[in-house]
């Protein structure tokens, strides 16, 4: 700790003594100042712009490696800034600006380019808004006024205010404090509730009360909700009342109920919501009153399904169904407050095309696009605008969940030697027997979903070999498209995140097309890479990259070609001086900044600062300790003079045409590669937290931010690989799984033709079709051949290539475990006989065939299990695999057992211990 003090005040001194320098040193009692302080300057993470410090790596709590290379070629950064210009082009069917970029066909270059992100090509049809009141019009645009300036600084308080329903979400603000712009981040389900009309006695009119109840003092009751009414300008509130009773027809409709419960003789009032609308949004004006709202004495008997029946008076909220037209509205007083139709006459829609229903997500990506016919009110809302999209993606997610919750209980799977057991013994309804099929594999973001990439990308590394380099890329707010489009309307980066999420989309593409088309930095055989967002928003994206033989790196001198670690010379390249001092310096930290967010226990989590190195070199454990020459370069960040102690690894020519923090390292871990792929298929972020009050336990629920709920919105990929995965599925003879509905009944499932057919099967009866296959293993198969899902059959694949996966299945399986290893190993049989067959000896079990191959015998086949789960299993799980078996009496000799797989089985124990202790220099005895 001493030694990085004096470190700081040497590279102070060669900063005072440097006469090139354009910079205004700091005082060396000021830096002492800083030294001495345990807490440091809050100031100092602090950004000019408000947004720039997200990207900062020392901001980014999910990315940050060690540094790189020092710049001696100049020509690499020769090439300059990708810019992708300006959303200028109108989709010819809904008129949305687009860029040019996002275009359907991007392999082309065409003059009249189509789109189908904004409308689906001309399939979304929907009215668009006109312009908003003219109150809310100068409190949205005006950037002049105070009152329009406190406004939008406080618009998510007043949008509470005048709410209908009360919002349900635990709503993350640990990161709201000024070191970066506001993040509006939710964990959990979103819902809304709404309660009677009229407040229980003794309580005070909240929400939708509000509009009803004693509304003489409306706008003391509004207020009289909040405990901090500072900011509160009480004439906004007041005009923000009168518009709302004006123009939006929910607020009509309170109010009629209002005036009927004023009325003598009135006892049971009810007010009823109605969920859908009659007449076609695109042709008539906005809903009247009659439309969306109706009044029920007595008892509700023509009510709709999704109808929101409001009761006069009573104390239980209920919860507005998600597909209510009017759910949204608690959201949407100010943006959406003049929902009004337009003709269609005036969009070129196309009548052949037309839908008669939307799903949330083609309504959420339609709506929030920005077009120069229809109000900004929406786009313009700020903070209120972030909250819109989170919203929406929660109940886009909602509505996923609901349809397979709705629809996966009705299908069940059951084995197909069962069912016809099933059907002997005199059952014939398909609800008694199988099981139930649960959340499927398919669903984006789920933990099944994320073991399948991981288990893919597995296979990948066993084909290509182990990843060469580990990019990752993070959006810069500060982008020049960016501060174009959205300066001119007075606009910070963090006020548009759909406009963030779209930039960085085209980016990435073209970063992932620099890197495996042009061979930026060499023949590139193999990438994976996987999308996540910062605890701030950002979006970054991790890229594993695997490199053709011919174009490795295997040497230090080679690594210096493509991986820097120093601060270039600022007179000889002052450009890329700027952007490494912009983008690529961590920190700083340690006691320079104590307060820094990467500081653990004292120390830089990261392990920054780092040590001067002459050269580079791979270390005993496999890492690279890339080259930071002790030259005297310097920068100032935060106010504090930094050198090479603080650069991350980057490579200049990405960093001269991105313009963004672009991590690179160099890789050549064996050992550690499941632990790389873990990392990168992690999923979204989680934290575990208490649930209500009333309840116990603990919760594991993703955040969602907004960058993340527009990139959704959107349906970007949030991953992605090349070359393709396939499943390779495999049963026992009779296994395989037939799926039906419930109350099927069993003789009709059995009599269908494809039952008795499976991907498996199909294989034995293409290797007796085509000759060729006779020498293809199964996971070999699907590199020659394509599977026909519709068919059931196999046939010669015209192009492309794909890796075949086997299904991993554990010991305790038995037979089916056998059968896997007898198919790693058996090309082209024709049956379940051939399989079995070993030196033309054919065998009664797959056991047997396994014992005569010599797979197992002698405890083989436990020392085979560990080191087959060692390709995909932690050291953790290895070594409670390990227990289990010995609990079990599986193994005969365990000190055979162990004697041959202690390496695996302390796996990741010495990388533990050396997280616990912060200190990387800890090494165990070789076993």
């Amino acid at each position: 700790m001493v030694d990085e003090e004096l470190h700081f005040k040497t590279v102070l001194r060669r900063k005072n003594a440097a006469t090139t320098s354009n910079q205004d040193p700091i005082p060396e009692l000021q830096l002492n100042e800083l030294f001495a302080s345990d807490s440091g300057d809050d100031n100092m993470n602090d950004e000019s712009d408000g947004y720039s410090s997200a990207t900062n790596s020392s901001f980014d709590e999910d990315e940050m490696s060690n540094g790189t290379d020092a710049m001696e070629t100049f020509e690499i950064t020769s090439g300059g800034y990708y810019d992708i210009g300006d959303p200028v082009i109108e989709c010819q069917y809904c008129g949305a600006n687009m860029w040019y970029s996002e275009r359907k066909n991007k392999c082309r270059h065409a003059s009249n380019p189509k789109f189908s992100m904004c409308c689906g090509s001309g399939k979304v049809q929907l009215p668009l808004l006109k312009p908003a009141p003219k109150v809310l019009q100068h409190l949205l645009f005006d950037n002049e006024s105070c009152e329009s300036k406190n406004f939008q600084q406080q618009i998510r308080m007043y949008n509470v205010m005048f709410v209908f329903t009360s919002p349900g979400a635990k709503v993350d603000n640990r990161f709201n404090n000024g070191r970066c712009p506001s993040n509006f981040r939710i964990q959990g389900q979103s819902c809304h509730r709404i309660g009677s009309m009229l407040p229980m006695p003794g309580q005070n009119p909240r929400f939708a009360q509000l509009y009803v109840y004693d509304t003489e003092n409306e706008i003391e009751n509004r207020m009289h909700g909040f405990r901090s009414k500072s900011g509160v300008d009480v004439n906004i509130v007041r005009k923000l009342s009168e518009m709302l009773y004006e123009h939006n027809v929910h607020a009509q409709s309170f109010r009629m109920a209002r005036d009927r419960l004023c009325e003598e003789g009135v006892s049971d009032l009810k007010l009823r919501l109605i969920s859908e609308r009659r007449n076609d949004g695109r042709i008539y004006n906005q809903p009247t009153v009659s439309e969306v709202a109706a009044l029920i004495v007595g008892d509700v008997d023509t009510a709709e399904k999704r109808d929101i029946i409001v009761q006069k008076q009573c104390g239980e909220l209920q919860r507005p169904n998600v597909r209510h037209r009017d759910k949204g509205t608690n959201i949407r007083h100010f943006t959406d407050i003049t929902q009004s139709e337009q003709n269609n006459k005036d969009i070129p829609w196309e009548e052949a095309t037309k839908r008669n229903r939307l799903t949330i997500r083609e309504w959420l990506a339609f709506r929030i696009q920005s077009r120069s016919n229809e109000a900004q009110t929406l786009l313009r809302s700020r903070r209120l605008y972030q909250q819109f999209l989170v919203d929406g993606f929660t109940m886009m997610e909602s509505e996923r969940l609901r349809w397979l919750r709705k629809n996966q209980s009705k299908l069940r799977v059951g084995k197909y030697h069962n069912l016809n057991e099933y059907n002997s013994n005199g059952e014939t309804h398909g609800s008694n027997t199988g099981k139930r099929v649960v959340l499927p594999s398919s669903y984006v973001g789920s933990r099944r979903y994320m073991d399948q990439l991981y288990f893919d990308r597995m296979a990948i590394c066993s084909y290509v070999g182990f990843p060469d380099l580990f990019i990752t890329f993070t959006c810069n707010p500060n982008w020049p498209e960016i501060q174009r489009l959205l300066g001119s309307v007075h606009l910070k980066a963090s006020d548009r995140p759909d406009i963030i999420s779209r930039v960085f989309k085209m980016k990435f593409d073209e970063l992932l097309s620099d890197l495996t088309k042009k061979s930026l930095l060499g023949k590139v055989l193999a990438y994976m890479y996987t999308i996540e967002f910062q605890k701030r928003g950002l979006p970054h994206a991790h890229i594993l990259i695997f490199l053709h033989p011919s174009n490795k790196y295997p040497t230090p001198s080679d690594i210096d070609r493509i991986i820097l670690a120093e601060i270039p010379d600022q007179d000889t390249n002052e450009e890329l001086y700027n952007l490494v001092k912009t983008h690529m310096i961590h920190g700083p930290c340690g006691f320079a900044n104590r307060s820094s967010l990467c500081m653990k226990d004292g120390k830089c989590s990261k392990y920054f600062p780092k040590q001067f190195q002459p050269e580079t070199i791979v270390d005993q454990d496999g890492f690279p300790v890339y080259r930071r020459r002790d030259n005297g370069h310097t920068v100032l960040k935060n106010g504090i003079q930094v050198d090479n102690w603080n650069v991350v690894p980057y490579n200049a020519k990405l960093l001269t045409n991105y313009q963004a923090h672009i991590n690179i390292e160099w890789y050549n871990q064996s050992t550690s590669i499941k632990y790389l792929f873990k990392y990168i298929n992690k999923g979204y972020d989680r934290i575990t937290a208490a649930i209500v009050p009333n309840d116990d336990g603990t919760s594991n629920q993703p955040y969602v931010s907004p960058s993340e709920a527009s990139w959704r919105i959107f349906s970007f990929p949030i991953h992605g690989r090349k070359p393709v995965v396939e499943i390779l599925y495999f049963h026992c003879e009779g296994q395989n799984s037939v799926y039906y509905i419930d109350f099927d009944r069993i003789n009709t499932v059995l009599e269908k033709p494809s039952v008795t057919e499976s991907m498996f099967t199909s294989w034995f009866e293409a290797n007796c079709k085509y000759p060729e296959a006779q020498n293809l293993t199964y996971s070999k198969f699907v590199s020659k051949f394509v599977y026909v899902k519709k068919k059931r059959e196999w046939k010669p694949r015209q192009k492309g290539y794909t890796i075949g996966r086997l299904i991993w299945v554990p010991p305790t399986t038995g037979e089916l475990y056998y059968l896997r290893l007898m198919l790693t190993h058996v090309k082209g049989p024709r049956s379940y006989n051939d399989t079995k067959t070993v030196n033309n000896v054919k065998y009664d079990t797959f056991r047997d065939a396994c014992f005569a191959m010599g797979f197992i015998g002698d405890d083989r086949e436990s020392i085979a299990a560990i080191k087959e789960a060692n390709h995909w299993g932690s050291g953790q799980y290895l070594r409670l695999l390990f227990v289990h078996m010995l609990l079990s009496g599986s193994i005969n000799r365990p000190r055979h057992v162990w004697s041959k797989t202690c390496h695996l089985l302390a796996d990741g124990i010495l990388y533990a211990q050396q997280r616990i202790a912060n200190n990387r220099g800890i090494i165990f005895p070789i076993l």
